[in-house]
């Protein structure tokens, strides 16, 4: 095979994983887009039911119903997008085959991250199952050993992506492509580390707050009895004046829970943006290496063939023609 086939075979086998990448790319693509959807509308239809209930008995069953559907189906989702993770695992690996050899190294390292990262999900998801079994604290070391883990993948793909953004053998669009999903991976990162603190936040608000509805609640009890004797010694004045004030410290604990909550919500709200940017980038980015191609040797030129011949043909008609001299002598 001439050097030129050997392009034209390469070119071939390139374009071949690539574009397999980008169709398994762009089936995630619209399971995460569907599953992001419905994430948003149960987040509106929890703020709905949470903002008009003064109490659980107020939340409808029919409300609940319709939340755990959403989620159900968001599950499922979930499922067919991790099995399509695994396909396109096998599609990175035909691509690291097609590959020149100096990114062959660099693609070998984002086929070992997303293995890492497809296996600690779906231990950390088992495990996590087990573990809400109470079956001892063996189950939660070993679940946080693999979500440690699927992180590491994680991070060993980020690592892969810098290094293919920068690789010389890459086609440009290839790695304007790579560059796309290295800030996908950046927005994701700050807006989980974002969300994160928030929800952190809020959670510890929370807290604190229905520490202080409790306590006010056990302090109140403990001053109705005490009340109850003033009041048969005749002091009206002076119940109403802490009553007034055990009230005021009811209502500010309840005010500190409800921006607790708000600051609950806000912290979904920017991971549900951080996620949509991270997607755009992400899957952007997929889609330009899946539209580059190798550069193929020049054809060679006929030509160069026909001059040879000539050449020869011209060599043989000399020979003839001395020949023919000689036995004329």
């Amino acid at each position: 095979m001439t050097p030129y086939q050997q392009s034209i075979e390469a070119a071939k086998s390139w374009k071949e994983a690539v574009s397999a990448m980008w169709k398994r790319q762009r089936n995630i693509l619209y399971l995460n887009i569907g599953c992001t959807l419905l994430a948003v509308i149960g987040l509106a239809i929890l703020i709905v039911i949470f903002s008009k209930a003064e109490s659980v008995d107020d939340v409808s069953l029919g409300s609940v119903v319709s939340i755990l559907a959403l989620f159900g189906i968001v599950a499922v989702a979930s499922i067919a997008a991790y099995v399509f993770m695994w396909i396109f695992f096998f599609d990175v690996k035909k691509w690291q085959a097609a590959a020149p050899e100096s990114l062959q190294s660099a693609i070998k390292l984002l086929k070992l991250g997303l293995l890492i990262t497809l296996i600690g999900s779906v231990a950390s998801g088992l495990l996590s199952s087990i573990a809400s079994l109470n079956l001892g604290m063996l189950s939660d070391i070993i679940g946080s050993l693999a979500d440690a883990a699927a992180f590491a993948g994680i991070i060993i793909e980020f690592i892969a992506i810098i290094r293919l953004r920068k690789a010389a053998a890459m086609p440009e669009i290839a790695q304007k492509g790579a560059n796309s999903i290295f800030i996908g991976y950046l927005v994701s990162f700050i807006s989980a580390a974002v969300g994160a603190i928030l929800l952190i936040i809020a959670i510890t608000a929370a807290m604190i707050s229905a520490l202080e509805v409790d306590q006010t609640a056990n302090e109140e009890t403990t001053e109705v009895v005490e009340n109850s004797h003033i009041f048969m010694s005749g002091i009206g004045e002076d119940i109403a004046g802490e009553d007034m004030e055990d009230f005021s410290e009811m209502e500010s604990a309840l005010k500190a829970s409800k921006g607790a909550f708000g600051l609950l919500i806000f912290a979904l709200i920017i991971s549900v943006i951080g996620s949509l940017v991270s997607m755009y980038y992400t899957y952007r980015g997929w889609w330009l290496i899946g539209k580059s191609e190798l550069p193929v040797l020049p054809e060679p030129i006929d030509d160069e063939v026909g001059e040879e011949v000539t050449y020869e043909e011209v060599e043989e008609s000399e020979v003839i023609e001395n020949n023919n001299e000689s036995s004329n002598y």
